[in-house]
């Protein structure tokens, strides 16, 4: 499935035409389309490509060197240093119009006492070269990379990060998908493109969990017990405190309570699951009802992790045991519909932020988040700089919003001291009787059924 990224390319492309090299960092989390958007950009410029390796400086410039030599280049031995590769290349491609180099995973170039960044500067120096440095590991790149490099960090030109899709771009893709599949898909694999492909789109959601996650030895499986283990020592621990995450456990004190390990173990292992965006913290938009407000929230950031340690993971034995609909009805089946409404709100958000670049709300807002209440939250509240509030309340529920739902809504409002000029309510089920006539007499009060108005971006 080709997934575009017009700007990101366009954004490679901006540097490339320049005369001047250019060396920028290219990053973003394993599946989000880097090496399938960087195909499209290097197809036809007859780029320098490296694939590096978890290994010794030695046998790093080992493999360089050998796969450089199959491709033209000759060095004077199998192991040259870094400046005799770069001055090769600067020799072969100096007659080209502009020279491109991919170093991928170019964090494993850079362990230790490395001379790849001394002499990736020193090359770039005599040529005008565009050089992309190319990472999975978010968390190094944002909090790391910098003090590593040292020096070295004034030569980079720019950063490009490769984000997960959002909801809207992988409704292009699946174009066939009913909404409730598309929401459901999206709880379950997110934006992240290399796990698209693993559903077949003309099965329903349920046949696609049972086949492709479900049954023994399938890529999903497999990658659900691999989510840790390339970035992180210790997956144990942090299997267990995204295990408690997933269950509803998400302030510190129900972790401790949980795991067992000290708040400040807890604390540590959580900023390196947020450095590597695994994790987030939740920070509640701000009112003046700062008393009902809950603090110190943590969650699961993508959904196949939060999908894999909320059912999968505290249930792998029966999943050893069972057949893949057993397992499905015995423990997916109960809490899925649950588990989408959380996905469903954030999809209701982006919608809304949409509708607001599109200036097709009453007012345009200026910033917006969720209020996370000790009795209840609000979805999403939204505001401009001359005091216009917007609220937004969702339910995934094919049972539809009552007038009991919308009293509870005004409830929090009330507890977060908001009084709202707009109230979006969207609903997977409709609306009853009493709640549609309550919209009848409160202009400000709009009614999204989803299901008879799908949510459209165009």
């Amino acid at each position: 499935m080709k997934m575009e990224r017009q700007s990101e390319l366009e954004y490679l492309t901006g540097f490339y035409e320049k005369k001047q090299p250019g060396l920028l960092v290219v990053y973003g989390q394993k599946g989000t389309g880097k090496t399938t958007m960087l195909k499209e950009f290097i197809k036809d410029k007859n780029p320098v490509y490296y694939l590096a390796r978890e290994a010794s400086e030695r046998e790093q410039l080992f493999q360089m060197a050998r796969e450089l030599s199959q491709a033209g280049y000759e060095f004077s031995s199998e192991f040259p240093d870094y400046q005799e590769v770069f001055g090769k290349i600067g020799i072969k491609n100096r007659n080209r119009e502009k020279p491109v180099l991919v170093f991928d995973e170019f964090q494993y170039l850079i362990k230790g006492q490395s001379a790849f960044m001394e002499a990736l500067v020193e090359f770039l120096q005599k040529t005008n070269a565009l050089v992309l440095l190319v990472s999975s590991f978010v968390g190094f790149i944002e909090n790391s990379m910098v003090k590593k490099i040292g020096r070295a960090a004034y030569s980079i030109s720019g950063f490009l990060k490769i984000k997960e899709l959002t909801f809207r771009e992988i409704s292009r893709y699946y174009k066939a998908y009913t909404l409730e599949q598309l929401i459901e898909t999206y709880s379950i694999l997110g934006g992240i493109t290399g796990y698209l492909p693993y559903f077949d789109k003309t099965r329903s959601t349920r046949e696609n969990i049972c086949e492709f996650i479900l049954k023994e030895g399938t890529f999903l499986q497999l990658e659900g017990n691999r989510l840790l283990e390339e970035v992180l020592r210790e997956p144990a621990v942090y299997h267990s405190i995204l295990a408690a995450l997933a269950s509803g456990k998400k302030k510190l004190n129900d972790l401790y309570k949980h795991t067992g390990f000290s708040r400040a173990k807890i604390s540590v292992y959580l900023k390196n699951l947020m450095e590597l965006e695994f994790v987030e913290k939740v920070f509640s938009y701000d009112t003046k009802g700062r008393e009902h407000v809950q603090k110190g929230l943590y969650q699961i950031r993508y959904p196949y992790m939060d999908f894999w340690f909320r059912f999968i993971f505290p249930n792998l034995s029966s999943l050893s045991m069972r057949k893949p609909e057993e397992f499905y009805q015995a423990y997916i089946a109960p809490g899925f519909k649950e588990y989408c409404g959380f996905y469903f709100s954030k999809i209701c958000r982006e919608y809304m932020d949409y509708l607001n670049e599109e200036r097709k709300l009453p007012f345009h807002y200026e910033k917006s988040g969720i209020w996370a209440g000790k009795d209840g939250s609000i979805d999403m509240l939204a505001s401009n700089g001359q005091g216009k509030v917007l609220a937004v309340f969702t339910k995934y529920d094919k049972g539809g919003m009552t007038y009991e739902d919308y009293q509870r809504y005004l409830y929090h409002l009330e507890q977060a001291r908001v009084m709202p000029d707009d109230c979006y309510l969207f609903s997977m089920g409709g609306f009853d009787e009493r709640l549609r006539l309550e919209a009848k007499v409160k202009l400000h009060l709009y009614l999204k059924n989803v299901k008879e108005e799908p949510i459209c971006f165009s």
